[in-house]
């Protein structure tokens, strides 16, 4: 399976779409999905090592700029799931961040993984 041996964080505050993604992601042989909320997400990504962080924008898209930052010092890959991708589309500095549109499908979320991983 082209997730095993991952271990992948999912940022997400509405807890459906979380376990939607934790599905997913198992189902592609993730073989550890933690799902953290907005607030809790500096404390869980300190707390382990995580090869992939899935962090959602959040409405405005303020956490981006903060969110990457965290991320680049751990040491975690990381790509950001939006509801509406027009609020990300273009922005400077973001260059070879991945951004992708929510709801997404498994083959969609399996392919993003995927791709982050390849960016070792």
């Amino acid at each position: 399976m082209p997730l095993t041996g991952l271990s992948i964080l999912v940022v997400e505050d509405d807890y459906l779409i979380a376990l939607d993604a934790e599905q997913m992601l198992r189902g592609a042989g993730a073989t550890e999905v933690v799902i953290s909320t907005r607030a809790d997400f500096p404390e869980t990504l300190a707390s382990r090592k995580f090869d992939i962080a899935l962090v959602d924008t959040g409405v405005d898209g303020s956490h981006v700029a903060e969110d990457l930052a965290l991320a680049r010092k751990a040491g975690v890959r990381i790509a950001f799931t939006t509801s509406d991708i027009t609020l990300v589309a273009g922005l400077a500095g973001y260059d070879g961040v991945r951004f992708i549109d929510k709801p997404y499908n498994d083959q969609y979320l399996q392919a993003l993984a995927e791709l982050v991983r390849s960016r070792s």
